[in-house]
């Protein structure tokens, strides 16, 4: 079989640059002609949790930041190598692309496959907790993929809470008149999420009551998990908009997604 020049990146965890330690959680590899481009990340996450132990909220807000580079590269317009370069070089969050590497290929998914297990690993994602942890529905990724790649949504990670100067994980955000700081939930049984309706309608009221700035804004909670249960999703909209929190059920995240998409603009 002929080889093709083609170009792979890892896909690295790296929490402080200043220390340049970093955990690889997926490989994208790339061909011109004929073009391919297509990125495996990891699902587990056990590098992650292996070298830096991070606590249950902080690796499931790592798991949205790997998830939205998977979605923004779907559409990242990337031809040439100069593009994947200039792309990689453009990337300063936690989630990264080490810089590309020449390689000879022949079926690009096969090797794709290959790299990956050799670079990050084969282990699967069966573990209770990574279940229990809200994802987005796919229909929403890709919307959102969308927009970050537009650039009408960001991730700002911590938000600090005013007055109370407490930090709330927000993996993502976007503008609309107001800024609305999305933050995803789980609503099924046996989940936790009951337990923290308070503090999120707490900060949620803080949020609203105190703008940064001339920009107002808004926490809105994203029912996730499309084995929410309903009644948790009930209880969950009376209380929360007390506080002047926008309530989202997992059944309207589509919808909401799109009105979103249509809705914003750059900062």
């Amino acid at each position: 079989m002929t080889k093709d020049r083609a170009f792979y990146c890892v896909v690295q965890f790296c929490p402080d640059p200043a220390k340049a330690e970093a955990a690889n959680v997926g490989v994208l590899l790339f061909r011109a002609e004929p073009h391919f481009l297509e990125v495996r990340l990891s699902e587990s996450m056990k590098r992650v949790q292996h070298f830096f132990r991070p606590g249950r909220k902080d690796l499931e807000r790592i798991e949205y930041e790997v998830a939205a580079l998977g979605q923004r590269l779907k559409h990242q317009e990337i031809t040439t190598e100069e593009q994947l370069a200039q792309f990689v070089a453009s990337r300063a969050d936690r989630v990264r692309l080490a810089a590309p590497r020449l390689v000879k290929i022949g079926d690009p998914r096969e090797d794709l496959q290959r790299l990956y297990d050799q670079l990050v690993g084969s282990h699967g994602a069966s573990s209770n907790a990574r279940q229990a942890r809200p994802t987005l529905p796919p229909s929403v990724s890709e919307i959102f993929g969308r927009m970050e790649a537009a650039g009408t949504l960001t991730r700002p990670g911590r938000v600090v809470v005013p007055v109370i100067e407490t930090a709330l994980d927000v993996p993502f955000a976007f503008r609309n008149g107001i800024e609305n700081l999305v933050k995803p939930e789980s609503f099924r049984a046996g989940s936790h999420s009951e337990g923290s309706l308070a503090r999120l309608g707490f900060a949620g009221q803080l949020l609203h009551n105190h703008p940064q700035g001339d920009r107002e804004r808004q926490l809105v909670v994203l029912s996730a998990d499309p084995l929410a249960d309903v009644d948790r999703e009930d209880r969950a909209a009376r209380s929360l908009q007390e506080f002047s929190v926008l309530f989202v059920r997992a059944g309207e995240a589509e919808e909401f997604a799109a009105e979103a998409e249509r809705r914003a603009h750059r900062a």
